[in-house]
């Protein structure tokens, strides 16, 4: 390498060709802090990228793991108990000449003529065994209900309406072709 004396002589070709290696020191440093750089800005977008996927499985979990705990067996029997016990009301035999509480119920629409035990007609029986049946389940279980039969000639109404929530069923009953009753019951939540 020349001294700084000869440099100042030398024509500038020749510096430049002295200083070159001094630049080309300088250069590489320089590239390599550019890759370091890089290299450094490509770490931080993973990093970036990592947190941003747990935080996504954080929410996950939030929402999809730690849901709160329900009752699942009490939530499906009570969306079932109303129509279980319609379904079974209306299929329940009866003593009066073995017939069912929905065969009564079609006769009371026709206007009641069969005459049950006790010489009463098919509706207040009906009315009676419907009474029972609620007062022996719903009624000792503490669960305010509501039987309505709709299409019949006289109101046929047991309990009373429930004001809030309240689970519903209703079972169309065919009397004869285009005339139909309707049970339903109302169990208050």
């Amino acid at each position: 390498m020349a001294s700084k004396a000869q440099m100042h002589s030398l024509p500038v070709k020749q510096l430049n060709r002295t200083r070159r290696p001094e630049h080309s020191e300088v250069e590489r440093k320089e590239r390599r802090c550019i890759w370091a750089c890089k290299a450094q800005m490509e770490i931080l977008g993973l990093a970036i990228v990592v947190i941003l996927i747990a935080l996504a499985l954080l929410f996950a979990v939030q929402f999809f793991l730690l849901k709160p705990v329900s009752e699942p067996s009490k939530i499906v029997k009570e969306s079932f108990l109303a129509a279980n016990f319609l379904n079974s009301c209306l299929g329940t035999s009866t003593s009066c000449f073995g017939r069912s509480i929905k065969e009564l119920l079609q006769d009371c629409a026709l206007g009641g003529s069969l005459s049950c035990p006790g010489s009463i007609n098919s509706c207040l029986y009906s009315r009676q065994e419907i009474e029972k049946m609620l007062d022996s389940s719903l009624g000792l279980w503490k669960k305010d209900y509501f039987f309505k039969v709709d299409g019949l000639a006289s109101d046929f109404l047991i309990g009373s309406p429930c004001p809030g929530e309240k689970e519903y069923e209703e079972h169309p009953v065919v009397v004869r072709p285009g005339f139909d009753i309707l049970p339903s019951l109302e169990i208050c939540s």
